[in-house]
């Protein structure tokens, strides 16, 4: 950077890259060096910046409904992560629940009702 003729006043313009990577928030500093000895280095002689990490990732279900046959014996729900990359492994709890039964007489829990982990390794 180089000030124009005359001019005391100057700003440095940083590319921040928006990469889409889940990783916290990221701090550089700027610092003054004094190339001569004929130029004092003046106060605040650093800056500091702070790049707050705007990533977000979402976690869905492919569908909002699934109808499987009893007989099928299981049903395979669909999630998706969407939306950046993450650097450590993202760990959701999904718990199933009944809703409703069509027929209270000899009704039961027809599904394994515990609840358990999904885990999208780093990475993704």
């Amino acid at each position: 950077f180089v000030f124009p003729v005359g001019s005391v006043v100057g700003a440095l313009a940083v590319i921040i890259i928006d990469d889409f990577i889940l990783e916290g928030d990221e701090i550089f500093e700027f610092s003054i060096n004094a190339s001569s000895v004929r130029h004092t280095i003046g106060s605040p002689g650093v800056a500091v910046v702070t790049i707050v990490d705007t990533t977000n990732l979402f976690l869905g279900f492919d569908l909002d409904q699934y109808i499987v046959l009893e007989s099928e014996g299981y049903v395979e729900i669909g999630l998706t992560l969407l939306g950046g990359i993450s650097n450590s492994p993202i760990t959701v709890m999904v718990t199933p629940s009944e809703q409703s039964s069509v027929s209270a007489i000899g009704s039961g829990v027809d599904f394994d009702s515990l609840p358990f982990n999904i885990t999208f390794n780093a990475g993704r």
